[in-house]
C-alpha cells in the first residue's frame, strides 16, 4: 500500500539514515517534496527519497591530465548504532543502479561505480555503514590541445612562466613531465639544426677545432 510519505513517515519509526559525509543533500520539491512511502502486509516498510547531493571527491592530481578521481558517499543510521540497526545493500538486484546511460561532465566521464560496506567505530558505538564509490576519467584532449595550442604561438613565454609555476608547487604533474619533455626535444631539435648546418656549411668532412688547450689537453684532442 502506497501511503503520502511527507505526513505518514514522521509519525513511524525509521533508522535516521544520512549519507554522513555529504557537503549539501536537498529533497527535490517539484511541486511537492518527492518523497515515497511503501508499507507491505508483512509491516516491512519502502520508503524512497528523491534528493539532490553534493559529496566530497579525493583530487589526486599526480598523473594529471590523464588522472581518475574518485567519489565516496558513506550512508548510516545518525542515531543507532550496530547493535541497534543493521544496514546492508540488497542482493536481489544490483544495489547501485545508473539511471541514465552516459554520464558525462564537463571534464570528467564516468567510468565505474562499486558498492561496499563496513562496521566504523566512533565514540557512541560500532555504526554499520554502506559505501557508493564512483570513478572520473578527465577528458584530458582538452589539455593536451591547449598545451600544443600555446607551444606554437610563442613557446618562450610559456617556458617562463611554467617554471615559476614547478617553482611554486611541491610535486610534479604528469602534464609538467610532458612539458619539460616535448620542450627538451624542441630544443634538442634546434641543437642538431644547428650543428648539421655548421658541419654542411664547412664541408661534409668538417671538424671541430678546440679552443681551449687545456679541455683539449684533458681529452686529448
Amino acid at each position: 500500500m502506497s501511503v503520502d510519505g511527507r505526513t505518514i513517515l514522521e509519525k513511524i519509526w525509521n533508522p535516521h539514515a544520512c549519507f554522513v559525509n555529504s557537503k549539501l543533500a536537498n529533497i527535490h520539491s517539484s511541486p511537492f517534496k518527492n518523497i515515497f512511502l511503501q508499507i507491505y502486509s508483512n509491516g516491512s516498510i519502502w520508503h524512497n527519497y528523491r534528493i539532490k547531493l553534493t559529496g566530497p571527491c579525493s583530487n589526486t592530481l599526480r598523473t594529471f591530465p590523464i588522472d581518475q578521481q574518485r567519489c565516496m558517499l558513506f550512508y548510516e543510521s545518525f542515531n543507532h548504532n550496530h547493535e541497534q540497526v543493521e544496514m546492508e545493500w540488497i542482493d536481489t538486484v544490483p544495489p547501485i543502479t545508473i539511471m541514465k546511460g552516459n554520464i558525462t561532465l564537463p571534464d570528467y566521464v564516468l567510468v565505474d561505480f562499486s558498492a561496499s560496506s563496513e562496521l566504523r567505530l566512533y565514540p557512541p558505538g560500532i555504526f554499520n555503514e554502506l559505501i557508493a564509490t564512483f570513478t572520473f576519467q578527465r577528458l584530458y584532449g582538452f589539455y593536451i590541445l591547449q598545451v600544443r595550442t600555446t607551444f606554437d604561438k610563442d613557446i618562450y613565454v610559456h617556458f617562463s612562466a611554467h617554471s615559476f609555476e614547478i617553482s611554486s608547487q611541491t610535486t610534479f604533474l604528469a602534464i609538467d613531465v610532458w612539458i619539460l619533455s616535448s620542450m627538451a626535444f624542441i630544443f634538442a631539435s634546434l641543437i642538431e639544426l644547428a650543428v648539421v648546418g655548421y658541419l654542411s656549411r664547412n664541408g661534409r668532412h668538417a671538424s671541430i677545432k678546440c679552443v681551449f688547450r687545456q679541455i683539449c689537453k684533458h681529452l686529448r684532442l
